[in-house]
């Protein structure tokens, strides 16, 4: 299967020197044969269509998975400026352009303390471009991996959470992210939430 793997911190700053040295760095390691920079038209997506497509270069789950990622094919990484969940018009350009068959979303608002005094930018991260996100997925036949957060519970349960847990989010980076996992699977196609 092909893959596409979004996974930087939306809303959240990450000085622009680091993004460019991770997003190079994963370059050189993961695709050095057939990516195709951002903007770029070119026989790298079209080849890599049935591959692997990847804009984790700013996130930290983003960095693991590209890192601990089975080598299925070649990989296209690109930061936020590339690929921005919230902005529907990028969402369906780069799953047109890209033709995989799975997105994995570990994109997020991560500023746990700060959705607190933020909780529009938490909600446009972590709710609106999850959905806008699955929506586009589902009317492309993609399938959809959510990736989200132990901090829809509340902590209490004193043992790991199952899926069947009743979900009880404490703030509010914990609320959108459960209005995040509601958002994509009730937007339609076969997304699986993790």
């Amino acid at each position: 299967p092909s893959f596409l793997v979004i996974a930087d911190c939306i809303k959240v700053a990450i000085p622009e020197s680091s993004t460019l040295i991770h997003q190079s760095k994963l370059l050189g390691h993961v695709a050095p044969a057939t990516h195709t920079p951002s903007g770029q038209n070119g026989a790298g997506l079209a080849a890599a269509a049935r591959q692997v497509a990847d804009r984790g270069a700013g996130g930290q789950l983003g960095r693991e998975l590209l890192t601990t990622r089975p080598t299925v094919g070649p990989c296209f990484a690109r930061d936020r400026s590339a690929l921005d969940i919230t902005n529907i018009e990028q969402i369906e350009s780069v799953l047109d352009e890209a033709g995989v068959q799975w997105v994995i979303n570990a994109a997020a608002y991560t500023a746990v303390d700060a959705a607190e005094t933020d909780p529009e930018a938490a909600r446009e991260g972590n709710a609106v471009g999850p959905q806008r996100l699955a929506q586009a997925c589902a009317t492309r036949g993609v399938r959809l991996l959510h990736i989200s957060t132990d901090f829809v519970f509340d902590g209490t349960k004193g043992q790991p959470y199952c899926p069947e847990d009743d979900p009880n989010p404490l703030g509010v980076y914990g609320r959108t992210k459960l209005e995040g996992e509601r958002a994509v699977l009730g937007a339609g196609g076969r997304p699986l939430v993790l």
